[in-house]
């Protein structure tokens, strides 16, 4: 019994690391002003942010969260990990000087969200301003929903 109460205290650390990093759509849009902040903190001109619609669709344990998904009426239960994953998209521009915009994204990649970048284009900027570029950039911002809770509730003896 002491072994499953030790499972369970882990397998609760985890999803409580997962709650953390993981952005449910109603927080998207702090998010997105958590991510203009580092802009303009670098100095960085935002030119354009706008969040997508978000989307879900079933998680399988290894499957890459960039690719479509249908879901799945045939799947077993043994497959079927109950896990939803919500993606909502935004858009960003943003200007300033190529070392700056790799601060940004380098501040970006490390914050400990659920951020992934989907497509990243460098550009130049400014015609009049030689030493600006901008990059157009569109994130995914991730959500892991109810696996997270099912996998404790399959752990639990009483489930």
């Amino acid at each position: 019994m002491h072994r499953l109460d030790d499972r369970l205290a882990e397998l609760r650390k985890v999803a409580d690391q997962w709650r953390r990093r993981a952005i449910r759509p109603g927080a998207a849009e702090t998010c997105e002003n958590d991510i203009i902040a580092i802009a303009r903190k670098l100095d960085c001109q935002v030119r354009r942010a706008s969040l997508g619609a978000s989307g879900q669709r079933p998680w399988r344990r290894g499957a890459n969260p960039y690719e479509e998904l249908e879901w799945q009426d045939d799947v077993s239960d043994e497959e079927d990990e109950g896990i939803v994953l919500s993606t909502t998209s935004l858009s960003m521009t943003v200007v300033g000087s190529f070392e700056q915009l790799q601060r940004f994204l380098a501040e970006v990649e490390s914050m400990d969200r659920l951020i992934g970048f989907d497509t990243v284009e460098l550009l130049p900027g400014d015609t009049s301003h030689v030493e600006l570029m901008q990059i157009e950039l569109k994130l995914l911002l991730f959500d892991l929903d109810r696996g997270v809770d099912l996998a404790i509730a399959r752990d639990r003896p009483d489930a």
